[in-house]
């Protein structure tokens, strides 16, 4: 059984950590630690610092409501550094639990993983993840 998400006190945190993009070229599903985020060409396929990877809308790369700025040029394998330029709200759950993502796929987390918010949207990263890219602000 999924538990609730308790809405306890959020704390602010920056991504200290750089996140390693390219483009889709074709539409897919990419496999994360929290379950299969299917995503279309021309979203960003996204590696993080231990390896784990999820699918981005463009919107987050370009355009006025970007939250990554490109900080390095394309590897051999395409995939450019970015810094995240905003910061998120985010709390430690001690459930397991759930959340929807805005293009509709459910995704799970484990207890000690953590729920980020970022205005509307919601997503879970793990707490090994959280730990090696999250800051607190």
């Amino acid at each position: 059984m999924v538990g609730a998400i308790v809405d306890t006190s959020w704390t602010r945190y920056r991504k200290g950590a750089l996140t390693r993009a390219r483009l889709a070229d074709a539409p897919g599903v990419v496999e994360t630690m929290e379950g299969p985020v299917p995503y279309e060409s021309g979203w960003f396929i996204c590696l993080g610092v231990l390896g784990e990877s999820w699918p981005l809308p463009p919107w987050n790369f370009e355009g006025p409501k970007a939250v990554f700025a490109r900080v390095s040029d394309p590897d051999a394998q395409g995939y450019a550094g970015y810094r995240k330029t905003t910061e998120v709200e985010a709390q430690q759950q001690h459930e397991e639990f759930s959340t929807t993502l805005l293009e509709g796929a459910v995704i799970h987390g484990r207890p000690g993983d953590w729920l980020v918010r970022e205005g509307s949207l919601t997503w879970i990263v793990a707490a090994d993840v959280f730990a090696a890219s999250y800051e607190t602000v």
